[in-house]
């Protein structure tokens, strides 16, 4: 009950400051609040300034990060833009690695790597291409290297092959299920 006065109170004096007499606000407060009626407010029906923005800007930060981390070239742009030192060391290392490749016309980035700060420059570590293997199935090969702050390459490393097995049709799997049984 005494929360309900002060509010009727302090509705009047914002009513007077902002010019109107005191009649004008008598006809307020003859609506009961109990049933729902409330004086009406001095914003309504409209926002102000950048406050009907900000549902906008958040949807479209939240895309930008859901395309950033699906689409390369985004995150591509976005490295080459905020950090460029370490964009060119990770360009150095894939140039590497294409360069160093027996099959480079059968090539396709799987994973572009991470890039470490060191102290004499950066670390790319999981650089992963995929290339035509023997029996013509993709080979997964992961690469690193250590590059210097000038951009110099200063040790290239080939770590690992995968081979990936060429998709298998109903019949295959069939006879793989009845190896596995016997």
């Amino acid at each position: 009950m005494v929360n309900r006065h002060k509010d009727q109170i302090s509705r009047r004096q914002s009513v007077l400051k902002r010019g109107k007499t005191h009649d004008e606000d008598e006809q307020f407060s003859n609506i009961d609040d109990e049933q729902g009626y409330d004086l009406p407010s001095r914003h309504s029906g409209r926002r102000r300034g950048f406050g009907r923005f900000i549902p906008v800007f958040v949807m479209a930060m939240i895309a930008f990060m859901i395309a950033k981390s699906e689409v390369p070239a985004i995150d591509d742009w976005w490295e080459r833009a905020i950090s460029p030192d370490k964009w060119v060391a990770r360009q150095t290392c894939q140039k590497t690695a294409l360069e160093r490749s027996e099959k480079r016309d059968y090539m396709r980035l799987i994973r572009p790597g991470k890039v470490n700060k060191t102290n004499d420059g950066y670390y790319v570590e999981r650089l992963v291409y995929g290339e035509m293997g023997e029996s013509g199935a993709e080979e997964s090969i992961e690469y690193s290297c250590y590059i210097d702050t000038k951009g110099n390459l200063t040790s290239f490393n080939r770590l690992g092959q995968r081979t990936a097995l060429p998709p298998q049709n109903q019949h295959t799997k069939q006879t793989v299920r009845e190896k596995l049984i016997k």
